[in-house]
């Protein structure tokens, strides 16, 4: 059952993804050290962002102001909350990308 609910939350989640509409933001430009040095775990996000969404983990950018993560010319749009939520769950991703 809670499998079950781990698949749902993260169908939901790449689903809502595909809902957001587009916007185009300029001008956003966060130092990566920054945001290294204030989340944690933060390039282990990024790449699961880029794992799940199939794009490059350099396409993976960090909005401070809105506090989310966002793959530009996408609609994919995806709070610091709910990342950091999913990919505490993520317990295959977590086997299959990060096992040694």
């Amino acid at each position: 059952m809670l499998k079950f609910k781990k698949g749902i939350a993260l169908i939901a989640f790449l689903a809502s993804g595909a809902l957001v509409s587009c916007e185009k933001k300029e001008g956003i430009s966060v130092a990566e050290s920054n945001m290294e040095s204030s989340i944690q775990n933060y390039d282990k996000l990024v790449k699961f962002v880029s794992t799940l969404q199939g794009v490059n983990i350099n396409d993976v950018k960090f909005d401070a102001v809105k506090n989310e993560f966002y793959i530009p010319d996408s609609p994919f749009r995806g709070s610091l909350e709910e990342i950091q939520a999913f990919y505490e769950i993520s317990n295959e991703y977590k086997f299959k990308y990060e096992s040694n």
